[in-house]
C-alpha cells in the first residue's frame, strides 16, 4: 500500500528513527510472547519420541532471546547516551527478527510431522495465531513484518500440505487467508504510523521553525527599538539647538530683532514646532508597530482631559476665529483608559477640526456617557467634509485624502495613531460626515462602572533624598558633550539668573562635583567617555560614602529620548526628574522653580511636575 503524504528526506530520516525506537520500545512484549508460547507448547506436546528435537529447538529460542534482549538493552543505553546508529541498530533487529522466525521454521518442520492429531491443531493455531499478534509489535517497519510472516507461513502451508490432515487443502486456503489479512492489516498499521509520525515531524519542524521565527522578530524589535531610540536622539538634539537658538534670539532684550526679523523667528519657531510634532507622531507609529507603545490604564476623569485639550488648541481657534463649544452630558464621566494618549487622541481630532475646518466656522466637543459600558467623546465641526469613497484610508497611516488641494498643512498620521490609540485602550473610533457639511468624529472608549479616589500627580523624587534648599545658591552645572545645546542651556540658565559652569561628559562632572557644591545639575544621558546614567550612580554611591546626613545633589535628567521607559530609566539611576529635549526656557524655568524654590518666582512656582512629551 502506498502511503498518501510524501515527505522530504529530512523527515523521512526522523520518521526512520522514530520507527526503530518504536521498534525496540515494543520488543520485550514480543520476547516475553515468545518464551510464553515456547514454555506452554513444550510442556503440552512433550513426549519422549520428540525430546530430542523439541529442547534442542527450545535451547535455541533461548539462545535468539537472551540476544534480543541484550540488543535491546544496548539500544536502550545507547539511545540515553544519544550515541545510537540507526542503520546498525535496525540491522541487529532485523536479525533478531530473523532468527526468532527461523525458530518458528524449525518446530514446524521438525514437531508438526511427529505429533498426533492433538498436537498439530495445537500447533496450526499456535502458529496462527503468534502470526496474526506480531504487526502490532513488528508493523513499525516491512522488513521485519514481512520476513516473520514468510517464515511462518510457507512452512506451514508446506508440512500441512504434506499431512495427512483431515480437508487439508481447506486448512491451506485458511492459513493463506489468514496471512493475507494479517498482511494487509499489518500493512494498514504500518501506513497509519508512518503518516502519522511524519505529520508529527512536521508539526515539530513547523514548531522549531516558529520558535526560531519568534527569537529573530524578538531580536527585530529590539533592534527596531534601538533604532527609534537613537533614532529619537538624534532629530531632538538639533531640534532643541534650532528652537533654542531661535527662542534666545526671539527674547533677546540687548540686541532685539526688528519687526521684520522676528516675524521671520516666529515662523521657524512654528515651523520647528511642526517639525517636532511630526517627528513624535512618526516615532509614535513606529512604537505601536514594534509593539513598544506603553499604555497605562486608569481611572480618568474625561471632562478634566476635555478641558486641558481646548486650551491646548484655543490659540489655533483664535486665530482662524473658530468657536469651540462643549457639551457635558453628565457632571461625573470617568473612563478606564490612559490620560495621556487620550488627551493626545482629543488634540488631535479638535486640531483636525479647526485646521479642516472654514474661517469663522465652529466646533462642538460633545461628552455622552451613553450607557454603562462605554463612554463615546465626539469632535463636530463645520468644515468641507470627506467624501464618502473616501473615509475608508482616512485611517491608513500618511493618508492625507485631497488636503493637499486645499493648502493645509499636515502628515496624515494623526488620524491613525488615533484609531491605534483608541484600540489600544479597549476602545474604538469613527465617524460621520457629509461632504461640505462638515464632520463628526467620535472616540469611544470603556465606563468606569463607579467613581473611585484619584491620587494627585506625585512628583518623582530620588528616595530619601533631601531636597537641596540651600538659600541663594543660584550654580548650576551643566553636563551636556554637544556644544550648540551647551550654548542655548547655557544661555537660557542665565538668562533666569543662575551661574553656569560646564561638564563635557560624565567623567569630567563627578571630579567638579568632588570639589564644588551647586544648587542643581542638568546631566545629559547619551555622552562619551560616561553617560548620565553611569555618571548619577557614581554621585550618589559617594555622596553616601561621605555622610548620611549630607543633603544630595538635585539632578535632573536632559535627554533627546523620547521611547517609553527612558524615564523609569533616569530615576532608577538616582536622578530625581527628567527634562526632555527640546525644551523651552518657561519649560525650564519651571522645572527649576520647581527644584529650587527658594530661587524661584513665586507667581511661576508649581509643585507638579512636567509630563515629558
Amino acid at each position: 500500500m502506498k502511503t498518501r503524504h510524501h515527505f522530504n528526506t529530512e523527515i523521512i530520516s526522523r520518521i526512520s528513527a522514530k520507527q526503530i525506537d518504536l521498534l525496540y520500545n515494543h520488543q520485550p512484549v514480543s520476547i516475553l510472547s515468545t518464551i510464553f508460547v515456547i514454555s506452554a507448547l513444550f510442556f503440552f506436546l512433550y513426549t519422549p519420541e520428540i525430546e530430542k528435537n523439541l529442547t534442542a529447538i527450545y535451547l535455541y529460542f533461548w539462545t535468539t532471546i537472551i540476544l534480543r534482549f541484550f540488543a535491546n538493552w544496548h539500544y536502550l543505553k545507547n539511545r540515553k547516551n544519544n550515541t545510537v546508529n540507526i542503520d546498525k541498530a535496525y540491522k541487529i533487529y532485523l536479525a533478531g527478527i530473523i532468527a526468532n522466525g527461523i525458530g518458528w521454521s524449525l518446530i514446524i518442520f521438525l514437531v508438526f510431522p511427529t505429533v498426533n492429531l492433538a498436537g498439530e491443531v495445537l500447533l496450526l493455531i499456535a502458529v496462527m495465531g503468534f502470526s496474526a499478534g506480531a504487526h502490532t509489535t513488528l508493523g513499525f517497519k516491512k522488513l521485519p513484518l514481512i520476513s516473520f510472516a514468510f517464515l511462518l507461513t510457507v512452512p506451514l502451508v508446506y508440512v500441512v500440505y504434506h499431512s495427512e490432515l483431515p480437508n487439508a487443502t481447506a486448512i491451506i486456503i485458511a492459513i493463506i487467508f489468514q496471512a493475507i489479512f494479517v498482511l494487509r492489516s499489518s500493512l494498514m498499521f504500518y501506513n497509519s504510523t508512518y503518516t502519522m509520525l511524519g505529520l508529527i515531524e512536521i508539526a515539530a519542524q513547523r514548531e522549531r521553525e516558529l520558535k526560531k521565527q519568534t527569537a529573530e522578530a524578538n531580536s527585530a524589535n529590539k533592534e527596531k527599538s534601538e533604532f527609534l531610540s537613537r533614532m529619537s536622539h538624534e532629530l531632538r538634539t538639533p531640534l532643541n539647538a534650532v528652537l533654542g537658538m531661535n527662542e534666545l534670539l526671539i527674547r533677546d532684550s540687548n540686541e532685539p530683532l526688528s519687526e521684520k526679523q522676528a516675524a521671520r523667528a516666529h515662523k521657524i519657531n512654528n515651523a520647528g514646532k511642526h517639525l517636532l510634532s511630526i517627528v513624535d507622531d512618526v516615532l509614535d507609529l513606529s512604537r505601536i508597530e514594534a509593539g513598544c507603545i506603553n499604555i497605562s490604564l486608569g481611572l480618568t476623569d474625561c471632562q478634566t482631559i476635555i478641558n486641558e485639550s481646548i486650551k491646548l488648541i484655543e490659540n489655533k481657534a483664535i486665530a482662524k476665529e473658530i468657536t469651540i463649544t462643549s457639551e457635558i452630558s453628565r457632571a461625573e464621566a470617568y473612563a478606564i483608559a490612559d490620560a495621556k494618549r487620550l488627551k493626545q487622541v482629543i488634540v488631535n481630532l479638535l486640531d483636525n477640526a479647526i485646521k479642516y475646518n472654514k474661517h469663522g466656522g465652529q466646533v462642538k466637543i460633545t461628552l455622552n456617557a451613553y450607557n454603562e459600558s462605554f463612554i463615546r467623546i465626539s469632535v463636530t465641526d463645520t468644515g468641507y467634509g470627506i467624501p464618502q469613497e473616501s473615509i475608508n484610508k482616512l485611517f491608513l497611516p500618511f493618508s492625507r485624502l485631497n488636503s493637499e488641494h486645499i493648502d493645509i498643512d499636515g502628515n496624515g498620521i494623526g488620524l491613525s495613531l488615533c484609531k491605534q490609540f483608541a484600540e489600544l485602550m479597549n476602545g474604538n473610533i469613527g465617524l460621520e460626515c457629509q461632504q461640505d457639511k462638515g464632520c463628526c468624529f467620535w472616540i469611544e472608549i470603556p465606563r468606569a462602572k463607579q467613581k473611585a479616589h484619584i491620587p494627585p500627580d506625585e512628583k518623582p523624587n530620588y528616595p530619601d533624598t533631601p531636597i537641596n534648599t540651600t538659600k541663594n545658591n543660584n550654580r548650576i552645572l551643566l553636563v551636556e558633550d554637544n556644544e550648540i545645546n551647551r550654548e542655548v542651556a547655557t544661555d537660557m540658565l542665565e538668562e533666569l539668573g543662575y551661574e553656569v559652569d560646564i561638564a563635557v561628559d560624565g567623567k569630567q562632572a563627578t571630579s567638579i562635583l568632588a570639589d564644588k557644591s551647586y544648587a542643581l545639575v542638568l546631566m545629559d544621558c547619551e555622552m562619551p567617555v560616561m553617560d548620565g546614567f553611569t555618571a548619577t550612580k557614581k554621585i550618589r554611591e559617594e555622596e553616601k560614602q561621605r555622610s548620611q546626613n549630607q543633603e544630595k545633589i538635585i539632578i535632573i535628567a536632559l535627554t533627546a529620548h523620547a521611547i517609553g521607559g527612558t524615564k523609569e530609566k533616569c530615576l532608577d539611576s538616582g536622578m530625581n526628574d527628567f527634562l526632555s529635549k527640546p525644551f523651552s526656557m518657561p519649560t525650564l524655568q519651571k522645572k527649576l522653580n520647581q527644584w529650587l524654590p527658594d530661587n524661584s518666582d513665586p507667581d511661576n512656582n508649581d509643585n507638579k511636575s512636567d509630563t515629558p512629551h
